[in-house]
Formats: structure tokens, sequence, C-alpha cells
């Protein structure tokens, strides 16, 4: 009798098991579907959405900023030196627009070879690889960062950062926040693997471009990845020399200087600079002249609330310095391009763009609290008021962009710092996680 009894046990346990696994895998069919069915949907919205942008911005080659700097680095491929004003005048005949380039020698080297088609043809190439650039590098966080997604996961963290406004806004203005962004994602996932030469290349490529995402040297700083800054430093010597030194001067002595003198004239049209907004902020008390002191109030002040935004990433940055996890480290290159966008003397909104790795590395971040990408993670308060903030500073941003009178409230500046405190209580949130392998 005992037998029986344990034989009908035993028999009931193994359905239950048969039952239950084969739930699961119910489950998991109907969330594969699910998720194949939400990467079609956003698949399509994203080709619709950026089908659109491209179409209104066909014509954008004749103005600035595109204008520009087609004419200024064909003048550089034509022989003229772009940022000696006196000599780029003199070729310029009823051009408008800025006499001197306000880009670095090494984009001026790196753009001309377009020059040699017409401007139409190379405005469509140069968005091409703006959009290229920044799925090659989506794809390369979500490959480091959740390497277990499935193709419907896959494609819809893809498509995300094309929904992200202010890379549609780079569309507009033909601007190179994507391009940089793939070079520091790819300095990023290339340190990760040991390729510290490589890394270190990438990195210096993106700041002679643009000068700002230098400040992403912190991260590498403060993770103790002493190699590939040394690696950067040498090929950023090369960089330099590749370009013209001479070239590099005239730009630092005409372009750069005068620059920091005129922040305020651009912040009511979309700085997220904290310079820009701290001169505004001077403006409101002083006179025109500003008084000495008043500017050198305005200096103090924003060199005060830089550093201090710099120390906070590099206390969180230093102190998971044993943490090796690519979502930790992705979490902690997005802190990094966000304070390269804010400590910069002049960012615009659009190259917030730069900012996508805190969209992609929170959508992988979430694949991984529900299972679908590795080991399940632990809520944590922390990471989920993070969570809430990112989605704050998005919301800003998408905001901005279909009602543009938002500006007039900063809304660029504040959403961006919104967007960092969300991404700082992440990294603090993560502390209690359960460990993620890269």
């Amino acid at each position: 009798m005992e037998r029986e009894v344990q034989i009908e046990m035993g028999v009931t346990d193994g359905a239950k098991r048969v039952l239950g696994n084969g739930a699961g895998r119910s489950r998991g069919r109907d969330r594969g579907r699910g998720a194949a069915l939400l990467a079609l949907l956003l698949a399509a919205a994203t080709l619709g959405v950026l089908g659109k942008a491209l179409h209104n911005d066909r014509e954008r080659w004749r103005y600035n900023n595109f204008q520009d700097y087609y004419n200024w680095c064909l003048h550089l491929r034509q022989g003229a030196d772009i940022w000696r004003p006196a000599e780029l005048a003199s070729g310029q005949g009823a051009r408008s627009g800025p006499v001197v380039s306000n880009y670095t020698p090494l984009f001026g080297l790196l753009f001309a070879p377009l020059t040699r088609l017409s401007p139409a043809a190379a405005h469509r190439l140069w968005l091409f690889i703006q959009l290229a650039s920044l799925g090659v590098a989506a794809a390369l966080m979500l490959f480091e960062a959740a390497p277990g997604l499935s193709a419907s996961w896959l494609v819809i963290g893809v498509c995300l950062p094309f929904l992200f406004t202010p890379v549609l806004a780079s569309l507009y203005t033909g601007d190179l926040p994507c391009f940089l962004l793939v070079l520091l994602v790819a300095a990023w996932r290339l340190d990760r693997r040991g390729s510290f030469a490589g890394a270190g290349a990438a990195l210096a490529a993106a700041a002679l471009l643009k000068l700002y995402p230098a400040a992403v040297g912190g991260y590498f700083l403060f993770r103790g990845r002493f190699r590939t800054l040394a690696w950067a430093a040498l090929a950023g010597a090369v960089l330099f020399g590749a370009s013209g030194p001479v070239y590099w001067f005239e730009f630092f002595r005409y372009q750069v200087s005068p620059l920091l003198g005129v922040v305020n004239l651009f912040v009511r049209s979309g700085t997220v600079t904290i310079y820009g907004h701290v001169w505004a902020l001077a403006r409101l008390v002083g006179d025109d002249p500003m008084p000495a002191w008043l500017t050198a109030a305005r200096w103090t002040l924003a060199i005060l609330l830089e550093l201090g935004l710099i120390g906070l990433g590099a206390a969180l940055t230093a102190g998971g310095a044993r943490r090796e996890d690519a979502i930790w480290e992705g979490l902690c290159l997005s802190l990094w391009t966000i304070s390269a966008l804010l400590v910069s003397p002049l960012a615009y909104t659009e190259e917030v763009a730069l900012a996508a790795p805190a969209l992609v590395f929170n959508f992988a971040a979430v694949t991984r609290l529900m299972g679908d990408a590795g080991p399940p993670l632990k809520f944590v308060p922390g990471f989920v008021k993070g969570l809430g903030l990112v989605l704050l500073g998005l919301a800003g941003f998408t905001t901005l962009y279909f009602w543009m009178p938002f500006s007039h409230a900063h809304a660029g500046f504040v959403s961006l710092l919104v967007l960092y405190g969300g991404v700082y209580l992440e990294l603090g949130g993560f502390e209690g996680t359960a460990a993620m392998p890269a």
C-alpha cells in the first residue's frame, strides 16, 4: 500500500514538473511572440520617423551648419587656411556666415574628401554616416552589455536611440555627435577587451574632432585604465601632427578664445552647458561690459560646479574599481558622456545625442531585470528611482523637440541634469545587485 502511495506521489510530482516546464515554455513562447511583435512595430516606427526626418531635412545642405563646414573644408582642400581670418575672408566671395572655421583641423581633414561631391550628395552621405554610426554604437553596447539578447530584443534596443529626439535634431543641423558616439563606445568596448591601442586611438580621435569628448577620458582615468590613456596620448600626438600644428594654433587663437566671451549669445537657443548658464545668470545682475569682479565670479562659480559634477562621477567610477560587469561600466560611461556635454564651453541640445548610452544601457539593465538576457538582477530602490529620473529626462527632451517654446525654460539643460542624476542614482543602486559577468 505504501509503495502504491509513493508511486502515485512520484507520478503526481513528475506530472507537476512536466506541467510547470510546459507552462514556462508557453510563457517563454508568448513573451517571444510579444517581443517579436514589439520589435516589428518599433522598427516600422523608427523607419517612418527617420524617413520623415530625412525627407524634411533634404534641403538642409543649403543652410547652416552643413553649408558652413562644406565651404570651409572645400577651401581647405583647395589649399586655403580656414582658421586664419584674413586668408579665408579673401576667398569667400559673396558667401555669408562665419569667416573663421569653428571646427577642429582634424574635422577638416576628415570632412574634406566629401567636398569632391556636390553639396547635396555630400549631405546625404554625411547623414548616412551619422545614422550608421549610431546603429553600430547601439549594437556594440548591446553585444557587450547583454550578449544573451534574442534577435527581437536586439532590434528593439538598436531602434530606441534612433527615436531619441536629440538624434533627430542632429540630423537637422548635420552635426556629428553620432560619429563621436561610435568612437567613444568603440574605445569603451576595446578597452574592456584588452585592445588598449585601439581604445586609445578611438578616444583621441573623438577628443580632437570636437574637444569636449576629452572629458570622457575621466572614465578611463578613474577606472584605472592607464594603458588606454597612454595610447590615447600617443595617438593624439600623431593626429595633432597629421592635421597640422599651425592650424591648431590658429584654431585656438582665432576661434576658441573668442568663443568663451560670446557663449551668452547662444544660451537661449539651446545650449546645455554649465558655463553658458552661469554666464546667463551673471548677465542678469551685471552690466555690459561686465565688471571684472562679476567676470571672476562667473568663472569661479562655473569651475566649482563643473569640478563638483566631475567629482561625483569620479567617486562612483573609482568606488566600483573592482566591478568589471558590462552594465555597470556602461552606465559609468553614460555618466561621463553626459558630463562631457555639461562641462563643455558650448554644446547644443542636438549634441545630447552623445548621451544615448544612458538609454541603451538602461534598456540592457531592464532586460536583465526581466531575466531575458542572463541572470536576473534584484530590484534595488536606488536603481528604480534612478530609472524614473532617466525616463523623466528623456520625456523632457521629447517635449522640447515637439514644443520649442519650452526651450525658454532652459529645458534642455534641466533635462540633461535630470538624466545625469538618474544615472548617478542607478550606479549607486547597483551596489546591492547580483554580479553581472562581462
